[in-house]
Formats: structure tokens, C-alpha cells, sequence
């Protein structure tokens, strides 16, 4: 498969790595809301060990 393509899946939302994706999300979420959500955001480190624990991580 050529980059391009690769880039063009990316683009659609194809996650090559799951384990990646789960660590990127998380670590948004550490960092909390960035649009203004009235969601509180968890606690930097409550995922980690959960992630842990699922053999993910």
C-alpha cells in the first residue's frame, strides 16, 4: 500500500494500531475538555492503571 493511501484511510478514521489510539485518546482526555464541555475530565492517571490491567498498556 502506498503512503498516500495509508494517509487517505487515516484521513476516513482507520486506526493501524489500536494500542496507540487507546494511549492518543486517553491522554486527550488527561488533558481535559478543550471545547468547552461541561464533562468534568478524569483524573490525569486514573486510566493508567486500568490500561494496565487489560494487557494494553
Amino acid at each position: 500500500m502506498t503512503g498516500k493511501r495509508a494517509a487517505e484511510l487515516e484521513a476516513l478514521g482507520i486506526v493501524w494500531d489500536t494500542a496507540d489510539a487507546a494511549f492518543a485518546e486517553n491522554l486527550a482526555a488527561a488533558h481535559g475538555p478543550t471545547t468547552g464541555c461541561a464533562e468534568p475530565s478524569p483524573r490525569p492517571g486514573a486510566w493508567s492503571p486500568l490500561t494496565s490491567r487489560s494487557g494494553s498498556g
